[in-house]
């Protein structure tokens, strides 16, 4: 979920009670370690990532500095966000994340997140919205014929396989076998590429993006098609020499219309297990499950919502075929916990989605077309100073 915000202004006091550190000024509005670290706490509540933490304080740093400058634009044209607005935004993050009403801000709390945090960047998201609407008219009008483009592009793609790949491409055979026991003993691709490739590819470490089936010759992606991601190829001999292929990925062909589940899952521990296939062989519908979970799984485990089957392992999907809806699946061993599902319905869906959700679609990208154009125009007469 992406929430887009604006810093407090204020130099904000930590809780031993020492000022917090200036780190950048906009248009001379502070930002403070403060601000810097809530927005980094928030960015990891909305959105779990592996990312580091001077990464991640990059980021929330860079987001703080565009915000600051959208919420003073909306200031020079005197818009203002009201406190009933605000609510409602809260109300609908709520839903959005299948939350309770009236939690969220307690999940700020028990994250050591203050809910002023959430409410400075709500605001700035809601006036920046406004100066949208502006500038409403520098956007082209959305046409019935763009729509049926972008649906018949997404009806392609879905019929396509691709696969994302990294090459190596050297002259000889004997100098592909070296390439290969190298990669194999621990090597990393990326380096025996740029350094021993002879494609064009070389430069990028291999690396040469989502490729479709007529991308290299028949023999040399019927070799593909036969990997499995994170797979190394053994040396492969064509027209222009020898390939050494990393297989990263793999999108196969999807129709476009699907089967989605609706499951419920748990997990408890492999000593819990006998347990809670005593106590949830008892239940025939998902509240129940969902009710034992809460109360005796892992924490934070309990999970309901629509998956395609596609998406699952054929394992699983073997599994959930065989028993009846509204009954226990389980256990799934995954090692140090162990699973348990609940159908709850079955559903038959497109993945195409509809000509409204496709103009809605088209709408948001220009949107962020705008934004990007509106925020150069801004940066551009701004004062902006990073702080040691």
């Amino acid at each position: 979920m992406r929430i887009i915000g604006l810093c407090l202004a204020l130099l904000l006091l930590a809780s031993g009670g020492q000022a917090r550190s200036i780190v950048a000024t906009v248009n001379d509005t502070p930002i403070s370690s403060y601000d810097v670290e809530q927005r980094v706490l928030l960015m990891q509540m909305m959105r779990p990532t592996s990312q580091e933490e001077d990464s991640l304080k990059k980021e929330a740093l860079e987001q703080l500095i565009n915000d600051t400058l959208k919420m003073q634009e909306a200031d020079k044209n005197k818009f203002t966000v009201s406190t009933e607005e605000l609510s409602a935004a809260i109300q609908r993050l709520e839903v959005q994340n299948q939350m309770p009403a009236g939690t969220l801000e307690k999940e700020l709390s028990d994250r050591g997140i203050s809910k002023s945090t959430l409410e400075q960047q709500l605001k700035a998201d809601l006036m920046w919205l406004q100066v949208l609407r502006q500038h409403r008219n520098d956007v082209p009008d959305i046409t019935d014929q763009m729509i049926q483009n972008r649906i018949q592009q997404m009806k392609a793609d879905l019929s396509k396989e691709s696969f994302l790949v990294a090459e190596i491409l050297v002259k000889d055979e004997a100098e592909a076998n070296r390439v290969f026991e190298e990669i194999k003993n621990g090597s990393q691709f990326d380096a025996v590429a740029k350094r021993q490739s002879i494609a064009k590819s070389a430069d990028k470490g291999g690396f040469i993006g989502w490729i479709e089936a007529d991308h290299y010759e028949p023999a040399v992606m019927e070799i593909v098609r036969q990997m499995q991601p994170s797979q190394l190829s053994k040396p492969i001999q064509t027209q222009k020499g020898y390939y050494v292929l990393l297989l990263l990925d793999h999108k196969k062909a999807m129709p476009e219309h699907v089967t989605v589940l609706e499951l419920a899952q748990l997990a408890v521990l492999p000593t819990q297990t006998l347990d809670a296939l005593s106590a949830l062989s008892k239940f025939s519908d998902c509240a129940a499950f969902e009710e034992w979970g809460k109360k005796n799984a892992l924490p934070e485990s309990v999970k309901r919502g629509f998956v395609n089957t596609e998406q699952l392992p054929p394992s699983l999907v073997e599994l959930l075929e065989k028993q009846k809806m509204k009954t226990p699946v389980g256990p799934v061993s995954m090692g140090q916990v162990d699973l348990f599902f609940m159908k709850c319905q079955e559903q038959e869906r497109s993945l195409i989605p509809s000509e409204e959700e496709v103009r809605s679609q088209l709408e948001m990208e220009q949107m962020m077309l705008l934004t990007d154009r509106l925020m150069r125009d801004i940066k551009r007469y701004a004062v902006i100073e990073y702080k040691e």
